[in-house]
């Protein structure tokens, strides 16, 4: 069952599909911090398509150039080696807090 899925547009003819797919990885992992484990995309793009280790799923649903990553929940997610954790916002109530402490002191 797809937990976060990251919805992908790409229309430059330049771009092959597999880089495509690639770049759709790289932003997924960025915002999610884990690697997605499988890609939708039409099935009229996946003419002999091997990207990383992600299952292609073709989906006529989806217009061409669009691609859908995520992962499964019913599959371990990888977090990569490369990836930073994410750093947490910091609410308005503390943001308040510490301002009133700086100008009390």
């Amino acid at each position: 069952m797809l937990k976060e899925g990251l919805l992908w547009f790409d229309d430059d003819p330049r771009r092959s599909v597999v880089i495509k797919i690639r770049n759709a990885v790289e932003r997924y992992e960025e915002r999610f911090g884990i690697r997605p484990t499988f890609c939708y995309l039409n099935p009229a793009q996946m003419t002999n398509l091997r990207v990383l280790d992600l299952l292609l799923i073709g989906e006529s649903s989806l217009g061409r150039n669009y691609f859908l990553v995520g992962y499964d929940t019913d599959q371990e997610a990888v977090v990569p080696q490369s990836a930073v954790p994410l750093r947490r916002r910091r609410s308005p109530a503390s943001t308040r807090t510490t301002r009133a402490r700086r100008a009390s002191a």
